[in-house]
């Protein structure tokens, strides 16, 4: 058990502690931002609300499709999309993304920045990540899933990324801790990248209440280390 508290806080300081903007993992399973090993078991899909306010505002419809979900593999797509009230182009660029889970404790990934105007360009992360499960005390079950990978685009802020996501139990079964952190943006064009800064690494921290199976909602800070961090309100829906 100590070796495992360890583990986890050695990771929370080192990837803290590196420079970026924030990632995304399309629909409403994961983690606030960055994309969970595990794929849902029993729900096929689910659909996500996303909303970002405080300097600027961010409206994010988010679908994901788990086909195939065994215990040892799993197949899941996502899609969202931002909506920019307040900027223009008012569409930031489709992310698509697509998880296959190998394992009960690795999975390989990537996500896709689609271009919707001329002045966006394509963009593909790919990662392969792995997860550790945990119980600290009273407060109850909990994971971490740390990532590696590349981003694949004309102009690259960083050649290798780094995330981690975590989320713990607190108290009672259905309200969790959640917060990730990376060194790399999910956006490479313009429209889109709010509460996102290149001077510090992302730190993301929040909330999520399952009030009954088939809903949950979420309440985070993102990027709260910098002038450019915002709050998020996600309503996720399972079917």
């Amino acid at each position: 058990m100590m070796k495992k508290i360890v583990f986890i806080i050695i990771c929370f300081v080192s990837y803290s502690a590196l420079f970026a903007s924030t990632t995304y993992s399309a629909g409403a399973d994961g983690f606030i931002s960055v994309p969970a090993v595990t794929t849902p078991y029993s729900k096929k899909v689910t659909a996500g609300f996303h909303y970002t306010g405080f300097d600027s505002h961010t409206l994010t419809p988010a679908f994901n499709f788990t086909p195939v979900s065994k215990e040892k593999f799993g197949l899941e797509f996502g899609a969202a999309w931002d909506i920019l009230p307040d900027n223009s182009p008012a569409l930031a660029p489709i992310l698509s993304g697509v998880k296959l889970r190998f394992s009960k404790s690795a999975a390989l990934g990537g996500w896709f920045e689609i271009p919707v105007h001329n002045s966006q360009g394509l963009a593909f992360n790919l990662y392969f990540a792995w997860q550790v499960n945990f119980k600290l005390g009273r407060m109850g079950s909990g994971s971490t899933s740390l990532g590696i990978g590349y981003t694949f685009q004309s102009a690259l802020r960083r050649d290798i990324n780094f995330h981690i996501g975590f989320m713990q139990q607190a108290f009672i079964p259905e309200l969790f801790l959640v917060a990730d952190f990376a060194n790399y943006p999910y956006r490479h064009s313009g429209p889109g990248m709010l509460n996102q800064s290149v001077q510090r690494g992302i730190v993301n921290i929040g909330l999520r209440a399952v009030l009954v199976s088939f809903l949950s909602l979420d309440l985070a800070g993102v990027d709260l280390m910098d002038q450019t961090r915002g709050l998020r309100g996600s309503l996720n829906l399972y079917f």
